[in-house]
């Protein structure tokens, strides 16, 4: 009779660069990959032990080292401070052919239908 083996993974998390979080504004932010290593009866052994085990591939996560820059309170590069502010976006006109389209007679019966379903959902 074999002995019960316990499989496991265990993870380790990703090493954060030593340097300092930026505050560009831009900036995405940093998260580096966690490792994970499988585990039977607590000793190291190839992953496909594991998934031989049944309890499938490692899983994958990851460890947020820099969050992103705050909108609010980046700090913008001298090309973001002397720079145009963008053009705004023009309304784009668009006219439809009530004659041709079945858009008004549909919404007619839609808001005939919601009606109704407010009405007798009052008694």
């Amino acid at each position: 009779m074999e002995a019960f083996k316990s499989y496991a993974y265990v993870r380790t998390a990703g090493t954060c660069p030593s340097a300092a979080c930026s505050a560009a504004c831009g900036y995405e932010g940093l998260s580096v990959a966690d490792v994970y290593a499988c585990k039977e009866d607590g000793v190291s052994v190839a992953e496909d032990s594991c998934v031989s085990a049944g309890i499938g591939a490692a899983p994958s996560s990851v460890s947020f080292c820099c969050p992103a820059a705050d909108e609010d309170t980046c700090e913008q590069s001298a090309a973001e401070v002397t720079a145009p502010p963008p053009a705004e976006d023009e309304e784009e006109e668009i006219t439809l052919n009530q004659k041709t389209s079945a858009a008004p007679a549909a919404a007619a019966r839609l808001t005939a239908l919601v009606v109704a379903l407010l009405a007798a959902a009052q008694w």
